[in-house]
């Protein structure tokens, strides 16, 4: 008999209840895997809905509280604070022309200390996704003021004059400063408005008097 000849194959035969060699003449029979899906689990699916339904609970709770009890920052004051303060820096440039040498330096500290708290603010501002161009920052320029100062210089009373308008202008602006202080909600911009408030007072203490 050639060794390299296949084996013939058996005749199939059925299986045997009394035989108990029968399992070693069949080929062995594939086992099933248990189902495990998701679908097919009521308890599973109930508890799915149950958390989900929770965190979109839990979503909704948050977006309600950020938009009622989220500090908030009112841009439009602070839009017009600095509209305020352009105005100052520009009155406080024509003081420096005063032939008082103590009213002259106040002129000049004013102008350097509201110049640096606007460029705080229109940083906050641009951070909060507000600019402001240059037409707006003009808003509250007053013609009136320039006609006094030019009277006032041809009489000779340019000191006096100038005084009276720069502290009413300091003045009024320490009291917006002081208002928005306390109406922020927001901690960055009422420490901003206290610190400028601040800064506002030693100017008017630097300012002579009349």
């Amino acid at each position: 008999m050639d060794p390299q000849q296949q084996r013939p194959q058996l005749p199939y035969q059925p299986q045997d209840p009394n035989n108990p060699y029968q399992f070693i003449m069949e080929p062995p029979k594939k086992q099933r895997l248990p189902s495990v899906g998701i679908s097919g689990n009521p308890f599973i699916m109930k508890l799915l809905l149950i958390v989900g339904g929770g965190v979109a609970v839990l979503i909704a709770i948050a977006l309600l509280v950020n938009i009622f009890f989220a500090p908030k920052t009112n841009l439009d004051d602070l839009v017009s604070i600095t509209e305020t303060e352009q105005e100052i820096i520009r009155v406080a440039g024509l003081g420096q022309v005063a032939s008082d040498t103590s009213v002259k330096d106040a002129a000049i500290s004013a102008k350097l200390a509201v110049t640096t708290q606007q460029q705080a603010w229109l940083t906050f501002l641009a951070q909060n996704g507000k600019k402001v161009n240059a037409t707006e920052l003009n808003t509250k320029k007053n013609a009136t003021t320039d006609t006094q100062l030019t009277q006032a210089k041809a009489t000779s009373s340019f000191d006096g004059t100038f005084k009276t308008i720069l502290r009413t202008q300091l003045e009024a602006y320490g009291v917006m400063l002081k208002d928005a202080s306390d109406n922020a909600s927001d901690s960055k911009e009422k420490t901003m408005l206290q610190a400028h408030y601040s800064q506002v007072q030693l100017l008017l203490q630097q300012l002579p008097e009349n």
